[in-house]
């Protein structure tokens, strides 16, 4: 059962109750702490960008396309459809050599309320790149390139890229593959529903690498999470939380929010 974890208050009386569910996991599998139901299982939405990468990555992917490390934070991020989120995506779609018409993310407004009241104010027109999985699925289309497989329908669970992803997410999480079910996320891609406390091991094995068990993979963990933390705004945006947690600590703690579509 979840537990209640925040009262908001007026004029001294409780206005709303929130209840949640947390897992704190170590690398060994441990839980050390936890609130409510640390096996609650739920879809993992756009925190589970940086697995979603990681094919990409193994795959030599940064190198076959000359992607920096600032470019592959976009690439797992969340962005506020900022000035620099958006060129960063575009650039990336350059380098692929593919339009960004390809984007089967849909239109979403920017998540960064100033950029938002600008381009009301100019009439300037929202745009796929500006929709906050626009780097996910930027990095979907050039694994679907790299695979040499068809661009097309890359949004759909059965494409190549879709299942090497899924097979992916399975291992950072450590849950058998039929085990792990899938929806469809608001971007178009498959989501995927599984336990918080394997949602919990696999960020405790992002944040360690050395210690996670990655295997093979240990290089690519170690460069998703490094450029997480070097390019905290260009995950997340301008004024949010999971900008000022890697900020605030220098880099030590990564944050990634579920988005909310």
């Amino acid at each position: 059962m979840s537990e209640i974890v925040l009262h908001y208050t007026r004029a001294g009386h409780i206005e709303n109750i929130h209840r949640g569910d947390v897992a704190a996991v170590n690398c060994s599998g441990e839980i050390i702490h936890s609130v409510g139901n640390a096996k609650l299982p739920m879809f993992w939405r756009s925190a589970a960008k940086p697995f979603q990468a990681l094919p990409f990555v193994k795959n030599g992917g940064l190198e076959k396309y000359n992607l920096s490390q600032e470019e592959l934070a976009v690439l797992v991020s969340s962005h506020s459809g900022e000035d620099n989120h958006v060129a960063l995506v575009r650039g990336i779609l350059k380098k692929l050599g593919v339009d960004e018409s390809v984007l089967d993310c849909g239109v979403l407004r920017p998540l960064n309320s100033k950029v938002f009241k600008r381009m009301i104010k100019n009439d300037e027109e929202f745009l796929p790149v500006h929709n906050q999985c626009s780097g996910k699925h930027s990095q979907i289309i050039a694994l679907a390139i790299m695979l040499g497989v068809p661009v097309e329908g890359y949004v759909k669970p059965e494409h190549e890229a879709e299942k090497l992803i899924f097979k992916h997410v399975a291992m950072a999480a450590k849950v058998p593959e039929d085990k792990l079910e899938i929806g469809i996320d608001g971007c178009g891609v498959p989501v995927f529903y599984l336990p918080l406390y394997n949602m919990a091991l696999a960020y405790a094995r992002l944040s360690t690498p050395k210690l996670g068990d990655w295997g093979d993979y240990e290089v690519a963990a170690t460069k998703i999470r490094d450029a997480m933390s070097s390019y905290p705004q260009v995950v997340s945006g301008t004024g949010r939380i999971d900008l000022s947690v890697p900020e605030i600590t220098k880099g030590r703690i990564i944050a990634k929010i579920p988005s909310n579509k």
